[in-house]
């Protein structure tokens, strides 16, 4: 069991590697293309949403029934979306918060290697290397969160704008037509535009919630590795 109290325990080669492997350095063009693809397509589909508000500004030059035919495509759109890529921002989600933590983690454990009398350069490089892998986790991480947020934003456009439609014209509109806007409003009215497997919202009071866990967790890794050295 290694201890932060031992500098050689840190320039003990299957740690590093550990590490290395978990912060997706042995497969970076996968990940690189998968983080892309995911933020492309929620980029995509806030393209689409925002256009659709901006159609509700001329709904005199198009029909009732043209405006619904979108507003269902775009809500199937949406749940394409979350069933395609909900497995995988959940693993990566997942996989990035607890990454993220250990580097972190390791990271400040860099001023262990001053300690004593001893000096231990692979120490310092370890630590140097988790650093600069926090930083490029937490890009990641907050790119997914804030491209959710946007999409989130676009999606409570819509619902805002199908509620105003709904006042202006519920008393012209055909009853299938009614029926038809009370279901893209329940359907517009999810707490947000990408939930991962129904599990979490993906928007930045979620990174909020993830910055607390990941505080908590390493306040209590530096207190065991305070206790280690202790003994």
């Amino acid at each position: 069991m290694f201890s932060l109290s031992y500098g050689e325990s840190y320039a003990y080669p299957v740690m590093p590697f550990l590490v290395i492997m978990c912060s997706g350095i042995a497969f970076p063009t996968t990940g690189a293309v998968l983080l892309i693809v995911e933020h492309q397509c929620i980029k995509a589909l806030c393209l689409a949403m925002s256009d659709y508000t901006d159609l509700f500004q001329d709904s005199f030059n198009i029909s009732m029934d043209d405006m619904m035919t979108i507003g269902t495509k775009l809500s199937h759109l949406l749940d394409t979306l979350n069933d395609l890529f909900g497995i995988s921002i959940l693993v990566e989600v997942t996989l990035l918060i607890f990454t993220l933590t250990f580097n972190i983690f390791f990271g400040l454990s860099t001023e262990a290697a001053f300690s004593g009398t001893t000096y231990y350069p692979l120490l310092v490089y370890f630590g140097l290397t988790n650093i600069a892998w926090a930083v490029l986790n937490a890009i990641k991480l907050i790119t997914l969160l804030y491209s959710g947020r946007l999409a989130s934003k676009n999606m409570k456009n819509i619902k805002t704008e199908l509620q105003k439609l709904s006042v202006k014209k519920s008393l012209v509109m055909r009853e299938d037509l009614k029926a038809e806007l009370e279901l893209l409003k329940e359907q517009f009215s999810q707490s947000a535009a990408i939930r991962p497997c129904e599990l979490f919202d993906l928007n930045l009071q979620t990174g909020v919630t993830i910055l607390a866990w990941m505080a908590t967790n390493i306040i209590v890794l530096m207190q065991f590795r305070s206790g280690e050295a202790a003994n």
